[in-house]
């Protein structure tokens, strides 16, 4: 996903106006357990925001594994 905001006004303590870039990417693998009746998912999501003010420029990254058994 793509984002683009243009914040309006000025930032009273940096005395320049706010101009953001985001991507966000997430990808995920299921794997069926058959003989347990459950599924094992690995996924991997990644933001990454660039703006015209360094403080609000940020890189997340997060890899989670889950476990889901079916009654």
């Amino acid at each position: 996903a793509y984002s683009h905001t243009d914040y309006d006004g000025i930032e009273a303590a940096f005395q320049k106006g706010r101009e953001d870039t985001r991507y966000d990417f997430s990808a995920s693998l299921n794997y069926l357990i058959a003989p347990w009746n459950a599924n094992l998912t690995l996924s991997f999501t990644a933001s990454y925001n660039r703006s015209s003010i360094e403080m609000y420029r940020y890189t997340r990254r997060q890899t989670m594994v889950s476990l889901t058994k079916n009654f």
